[in-house]
């Protein structure tokens, strides 16, 4: 028990900075809400029926509005869900202590509800982010605190509730605007975690659309636009362009979202474009095309229309065709089984599109499929 509780000096400050969020979420909680039915209907009179209204509404806003609160947290970032439910929770208990009124009850009951909902995807995808490989001893030290307040929370409200209900809404706002403050300061801003690293071999690479060039936002002559691509969609890309078979499910523990929210920004960077296809990457000794050669070509008459790359894509194999400035026209980049072959290709390259060739073989590669720099630029 005791190397359990010296284990969060092992964390950064940001991550004893969460839990110390969650063991106080917790004890501001259970401090004031299991005392609130007593308040209602003794301290002010209401019926049963008004107490079960409030709880409901409460629990409701809370529970009904995860969904939503998750998407804000996944939209605003971790950091302004974390420090908009704290405040948001602040309010809502200050409120409990001086309403009177139905109406002003539910509405304080709907801003302490829907803190909930926001702030808890918040700090959770946070400490996902911030604990790194120490991901599952960081939520055990999570739960640990929160079950530390939720014993504590009681007690302490039970002490607090012999002086007035009021007096314990303000001690329960003040422990939550402490949070707020604390985590405004103490907090840098984050949308995702960082990308995993040390990764040995890639089976199925990405191919990016007209867009891997412009996620910061500009505008590339022919391709397609993309506005305002966030930190968190850069780090999608990055991790399908190293590991195309990555689950949804590994993808939401390495960015720190739920399932739900990485499939669909996947799914919405498909639809625009930025992610076109995912292929299976083969070893081509192994399946018989051993030798890789660059060929370049230009027009015998240069006179004659530019269709050369609709000439030449009956010849399977040619794996590229690019455009290029310079003396020719294009590079294809072909793969055969022998330098005969490489022969007999370009015999067909030279038929087929009335051009003439330079080729160059490859000897070996270094490298190649690299994953994308995404990062690039956006400093």
């Amino acid at each position: 028990m005791t190397t359990a509780w010296r284990r969060p000096a092992g964390f950064n400050g940001r991550v004893r900075l969460l839990l110390l969020n969650q063991f106080t979420v917790k004890l501001g909680f259970n401090l004031l809400m299991p005392y609130l039915a007593s308040h209602l209907t003794q301290g002010l009179g209401y019926a049963a029926w008004v107490v079960g209204l409030v709880l409901s509404v409460r629990n409701i806003s809370q529970r009904g509005m995860c969904l939503a609160g998750g998407h804000l947290a996944d939209r605003l970032g971790c950091k302004r869900a974390i420090v908009a439910g704290c405040a948001l929770r602040t309010a809502g208990f200050a409120l409990l202590g001086v309403a009177c009124a139905i109406p002003t009850l539910l509405a304080a009951s709907v801003l302490t509800g829907f803190a909930g909902a926001l702030f808890d995807p918040g700090v959770r995808a946070y400490l996902a982010q911030e604990a790194g490989d120490r991901r599952v001893e960081a939520f055990g030290l999570f739960n640990i605190a929160g079950q530390a307040g939720l014993l504590l929370g009681p007690l302490a409200g039970l002490a607090l509730a012999g002086l007035d209900f009021r007096a314990v809404s303000v001690v329960a706002a003040a422990l939550f605007a402490l949070l707020t403050v604390l985590q405004a300061r103490a907090l840098p801003a984050r949308a995702g975690g960082a990308p995993a690293q040390g990764r040995a071999w890639r089976t199925v690479p990405l191919r990016l659309g007209p867009c891997r060039d412009h996620l910061d936002g500009e505008t590339g002559s022919g391709g397609t636009t993309v506005y305002g691509v966030e930190e968190i969609d850069r780090q999608i890309v990055t991790l399908l362009a190293a590991d195309g078979r990555m689950s949804f499910t590994d993808l939401a523990k390495e960015t720190g979202l739920s399932v739900s929210a990485v499939h669909q920004r996947v799914r919405r960077l498909e639809k625009r474009g930025v992610i076109r296809s995912y292929a299976a990457l083969v070893d081509h000794d192994a399946i018989g095309l051993p030798l890789t050669a660059f060929v370049s070509i230009k027009p015998i008459d240069p006179s004659a229309p530019d269709d050369a790359p609709e000439k030449l894509e009956h010849l399977t194999a040619i794996e590229a065709c690019h455009s290029v400035a310079g003396d020719e026209s294009y590079i294809l980049k072909v793969r055969v089984r022998s330098p005969i072959a490489l022969e007999h290709l370009l015999q067909q390259i030279r038929a087929s599109a009335n051009v003439s060739t330079r080729t160059t073989i490859v000897l070996s590669t270094p490298y190649e499929h690299r994953t994308p720099d995404l990062t690039a630029g956006t400093s």
